[in-house]
């Protein structure tokens, strides 16, 4: 796997090398690629039969977009917070920040929901050895493109 996890990164390295003008075409062609190489894994690592495949991916993708839609709630709260703790004449008593936490909560509740909402409805699809694979694949595979990531901005997260 380590090997297919180098060669993306070297196709992103290369990519990027030339793209600096149209950086955003550039950044959406790359995670194309690395969704497809994750795909590509996946149906691997699962053994999954093109049925099985087409299904499980339908889900995965509206579970992600979910999940994107979520984070941008999350996100545009975290910026109206940022906002409002910089204005100067800040009250500490304004019952505004209560009601910005509770929305926060209640926003990463529902990302919670929403994954454990996905896991439940895949186990219609695919066996409990087959989620498990899932599970520790996908963990896998982002710990592995937000190391080789890091590398190439010159960071990296220490070795254990």
């Amino acid at each position: 796997m380590k090997k297919l996890f180098l060669l993306a990164i070297a196709i992103l390295c290369f990519n990027n090398s030339f793209a600096q003008p149209g950086r955003e075409r550039s950044h959406m062609r790359n995670m194309e690629k690395i969704l497809q190489l994750e795909k590509v894994k996946l149906m691997e690592v699962l053994n999954l039969d093109e049925e099985t495949s087409v299904k499980f991916f339908i889900r995965l993708k509206d579970h992600r977009e979910k999940m994107r839609e979520n984070m941008e709630q999350l996100d545009k709260l975290t910026d109206e917070l940022r906002k409002k703790l910089e204005d100067e004449n800040l009250d500490v008593n304004d019952s505004q920040f209560k009601k910005f936490n509770d929305e926060m909560v209640n926003i990463e509740n529902n990302g919670k929901k929403i994954r454990v909402d996905f896991i439940k409805s895949v186990s219609e699809i695919l066996t409990p050895i087959q989620i498990s694979k899932f599970l520790v694949f996908e963990r896998a595979f982002r710990n592995e493109m937000q190391d080789l990531l890091m590398k190439k901005r010159g960071g990296g997260r220490g070795k254990k």
